[in-house]
């Protein structure tokens, strides 16, 4: 089964795959996720979808597009298909047999040009990892603009009085694995590679003072810095 929805509204709200940090040992559980908002609305649990777009610049025809994808997933309960922003898709599947299947059996096409997608995450999701980083402001609603991210922007307010975090472990709804989440950070000003605090490097870090010999362990690096953004991230219609 395929149809295009009267769902965009709700689906603006998608956001990319996230980004960004942890402490030492620390690891920050995220309790079984909660997409009742979504359900309530989609006719298909969010859980169980993919975003993705072709590698073309030719206009892909929605329906003609979705009776043929649907021909050859031959998903065991459903599928919808919906264009979320221009030339950006999401494949809701009925259940996850139906979206491993999919993932491990590729590469896809369709008229010949290659499929890419990622799993789909919401902006509720954005919402509770700022919430465990501090305390969570925005999300970038152009997060699915432009080329393809493996990433998602968010805005948050966060304790500098406390060691920044690397990356922050998520747990999958029903107890499946756990995923790792990366975290970057833009314009990030001077921080210690020791202690992982804002205002100092590591050579003025009270840490050297721990050992009578005044060595120093490096837990943290320059990979928190986000790289800039290129142009080609600039927002459609800017210049």
């Amino acid at each position: 089964m395929t149809s295009s929805s009267n769902n965009n509204t709700n689906v603006e709200n998608i956001t990319n795959k996230v980004a960004t940090v942890a402490l030492d040992a620390e690891e920050i559980e995220v309790e079984d996720m909660d997409f009742h908002e979504e359900q309530s609305i989609t006719k298909y649990d969010l859980r169980f979808a993919l975003v993705g777009r072709f590698l073309t610049e030719r206009f892909i025809r929605l329906n003609e597009m979705s009776q043929v994808m649907a021909a050859n997933w031959r998903p065991g309960m459903g599928i919808s298909i919906q264009e979320i922003c221009p030339q950006r898709f999401i494949f809701q599947f009925g259940h996850e047999a139906d979206i491993q299947r999919i993932q491990e059996s590729g590469p896809w096409a369709y008229d010949n040009h290659p499929l890419i997608f990622e799993r789909w995450w919401s902006n509720s999701i954005g919402r509770k990892i700022g919430s465990r980083l501090g305390e969570f402001l925005e999300s970038d609603p152009n997060n699915y603009l432009g080329a393809r991210k493996d990433y998602m922007r968010i805005r948050i307010k966060f304790d500098v009085l406390k060691p920044l975090k690397k990356m922050i472990n998520m747990k999958k709804p029903k107890g499946e694995d756990m995923i790792q989440v990366t975290i970057w950070y833009e314009r990030l000003p001077t921080y210690c590679f020791q202690c992982g605090m804002l205002g100092h490097g590591e050579k003025f870090c009270h840490l050297n003072y721990a050992t009578e010999e005044g060595v120093s362990v490096s837990n943290y690096g320059p990979e928190l810095r986000a790289l800039p953004r290129r142009a080609t991230q600039l927002r459609i219609g800017e210049k």
